[in-house]
């Protein structure tokens, strides 16, 4: 029975021994712990800090993008102006080669008109006409010169003014999105 006892005593021991294996092991283990705490507590304040960053540049993002959006509704406006601008300048344009195609006509006229005073005043010189008649065709074909240098001046402003417009149209155009 002692030798039971001794036995068993020698058992306990051995648990004794183990228990307190155990305890070493788990006291290491709450020093990591600890440790692994400490770690965790110093990235969550990190974390806390970054959530902060990132909630202030949510903000100026928005902010950016309510401006983004001002901008786009001034380019709509502003496309909807050129758009008409264009329109009207697609008119003008249409009046002047009208008024263009007019002036032509009248130069023809102009010419056809003094070629035939050209040919009568031929005809009075060779049946001698008098100063006066002669003198009297001249005003008349000085003032009908005159006529056609009005219009040739008229065409080449109308000529000009419409070369403009149609630069003017181009550069609209070329400036539409």
């Amino acid at each position: 029975m002692i030798e039971e006892m001794k036995h068993e005593l020698n058992e306990l021991k051995t648990g004794l021994n183990a228990v307190k294996s155990d305890v070493g092991t788990l006291k290491s283990d709450v020093g990591v712990l600890k440790s692994d705490v400490s770690v965790l507590k110093t990235d969550v304040g990190v974390l806390k800090s970054d959530v902060c960053v990132l909630k202030a540049d949510v903000g100026v993002l928005k902010t950016d993008v309510g401006v983004l959006k001002s901008d786009v509704c001034v380019l709509k406006a502003d496309v909807g102006v050129l758009k008409s601008d264009v329109s009207v300048l697609k008119e003008d344009v249409g009046v002047l080669k009208s008024d263009v195609s007019d002036l032509k006509m009248v130069t023809r006229r102009t010419a056809v008109t003094v070629t035939t005073l050209a040919g009568k005043m031929d005809l009075i010189i060779d049946r001698m006409a008098t100063k006066d008649d002669i003198s009297g065709l001249n005003r008349r074909m000085d003032a009908f010169a005159g006529m056609h240098e009005d219009m040739r001046y008229r065409w080449a402003i109308h000529a000009a003014t419409l070369s403009e417009h149609d630069k003017r149209l181009t550069n609209l155009e070329s400036k539409r999105p």
